[in-house]
């Protein structure tokens, strides 16, 4: 005996719902919960380098990428990073995002040609005119990544996020007259990236500091993350001081300085004096100023506290310097 195939026709509600789940999935691809789109901005600002011959460093970024996904739509940008201090910030990219938490960060540096296709494409401008490449190992282009920073993108809201290249620790200066990146993971250690909303300033004046030195410059560290000791004696490719500093800023002739971008916690200050003994525009590290503590007014200056969207004043008196 034949058995017959029995055949069931769905129903139109069956089908309907077999309809809106295929959709849901294909949905769930490209958008959030209950399709929240949102929106990142991405700029880029500078901790000056401490060299006087440096008339600007030129970046070119040829990919910008979130989670390792490149930024639809982005043209390579060609930005001097130098330009970009005290809170001043330079636009990279802004894209239109699935509304969720993003972890990372990377840009691509182009060596070779910037985005007019001139070469180099990264390179510190001396103030004589001539320029020299950043090489960082004479590769054409480095990835840079930068992991673990948890940005939320909330539905119809633009999450703002700084990317701090800080130049200081990224260039080594090779010989009188040679620059180049600092290899690796160096390099990558450099850049942090901060929302701005979760962000605050230190802002403050320096009195009596040109009574010791030729320049002055903070430096803000995370509260116990200061050894003065290994900061100041250099590490690292290039032997940079001062590594483990989250930024830093040369005060100006006034005294006066700030510190942007700073994450909400807590910090300490170092105030550090440097002298251009002979006089040829390179500064070379004496000390730590020392703070008259009877002019803090309670002030603790390796504990400061920095909230969102808010500023810390920290004003000090020089009364001397403490050689290394």
């Amino acid at each position: 005996m034949m058995l017959k195939k029995a055949f069931v026709i769905p129903s139109a509600f069956t089908l309907l719902l077999m309809l809106f789940t295929f959709a849901s999935c294909e949905k769930d691809d490209t958008t959030g919960p209950d399709g929240a789109r949102g929106t990142m901005s991405i700029e880029i600002t500078d901790a000056p380098i401490d060299d006087a011959s440096v008339q600007g460093v030129f970046v070119t970024v040829a990919d910008v990428k979130i989670d390792g996904q490149s930024v639809e739509g982005f043209t390579s940008k060609t930005i001097d990073i130098k330009a970009y201090q005290e809170g001043n910030v330079a636009l990279l990219a802004e894209t239109d995002l699935t509304a969720k938490t993003y972890s990372s960060i990377s840009l691509v540096l182009d060596h070779t040609t910037d985005a007019s296709g001139s070469a180099p494409g990264c390179y510190v401008l001396k103030t004589d005119g001539t320029k020299e490449a950043l090489m960082a190992g004479a590769q054409n282009t480095t990835e840079l990544t930068l992991n673990g920073q948890n940005i939320i993108v909330e539905d119809n809201q633009t999450a703002e996020v700084v990317i701090d290249f800080d130049l200081r620790k990224a260039i080594k200066r090779e010989g009188q007259d040679a620059y180049d990146f600092v290899a690796g993971s160096d390099l990558a250690a450099s850049l942090r990236v901060v929302t701005k909303a979760s962000a605050g300033t230190i802002t403050g004046k320096v009195s009596q500091w040109d009574n010791y030195a030729d320049k002055v410059v903070v430096y803000a560290y995370k509260k116990g993350t200061l050894d003065a000791n290994a900061e100041t004696q250099g590490s690292g490719d290039g032997q940079l001081k001062f590594t483990n500093a989250v930024t830093s800023v040369q005060a100006k002739a006034d005294g006066s300085f700030e510190l942007h971008f700073l994450e909400e916690g807590d910090y300490e200050l170092y105030f550090a004096g440097y002298e251009d003994d002979d006089q040829d525009g390179q500064f070379e590290l004496k000390g730590s100023l020392s703070i008259d503590i009877n002019l803090l007014a309670g002030l603790d200056l390796s504990l400061i506290d920095v909230e969102a969207n808010s500023s810390t004043t920290v004003n000090v008196t020089i009364i001397g310097i403490l050689p290394l």
